[in-house]
């Protein structure tokens, strides 16, 4: 049993590449052999709760954001179709943004937060829109993209862009 059990984390551990683990584990087993039945199913219990919480911290993220990346929608833990806009031109083309330059309005001033809270709500919702109709289940900042880890990544600038001109 115990060796069936052995080889079966040997299998999980080679999946994910965790060459420390395996060593561990061999090493683990043959201190085994030296213990009663009882102690040895003991502690192979705790081993396989040990390897299945060790297994569970190396699971990836489906994609790879940077620090403090701005998630319009979605997660990239469990994304299959994720997407970017360029924040620059989705905010140049709200009304709010515009007021603020036009204007010369300062963005820290009471009148400033407010209209870039409107702005914000605005470019969520068309993002969340744009995303839904193009089956997006990620959208995020496009320099806050990492590593797409082979995942096609969809611009949706320009679509996001003209919804907001609407």
């Amino acid at each position: 049993m115990a060796i069936g059990l052995a080889n079966c984390w040997d299998q999980c551990l080679l999946s994910v590449d965790c060459a420390v683990g395996r060593l561990n584990l061999w090493k683990v087993l043959d201190s085994l052999a030296a213990i009663d039945s009882a102690m040895r199913i003991n502690l192979i219990l705790i081993l396989s709760l040990f390897l299945t919480a060790a297994l569970a911290t190396t699971a990836h993220a489906q994609v790879t954001l940077k620090k403090r990346a701005v998630v319009y929608t979605g997660s990239a833990a469990n994304t299959t179709a994720p997407a970017t806009v360029s924040e620059k031109k989705v905010r140049g083309a709200t009304p709010e943004w515009q007021k603020i330059q036009g204007e010369g309005i300062d963005p820290q001033s009471a009148r400033g937060k407010q209209l870039i809270t409107r702005m914000n709500a605005r470019i969520s919702k068309a993002v969340k829109s744009i995303a839904d109709s193009e089956s997006c289940d990620l959208v995020t900042r496009a320099k806050d993209l990492k590593d797409d880890r082979g995942r096609t990544v969809t611009d949706l600038t320009d679509l996001v862009v003209a919804k907001i001109e609407e």
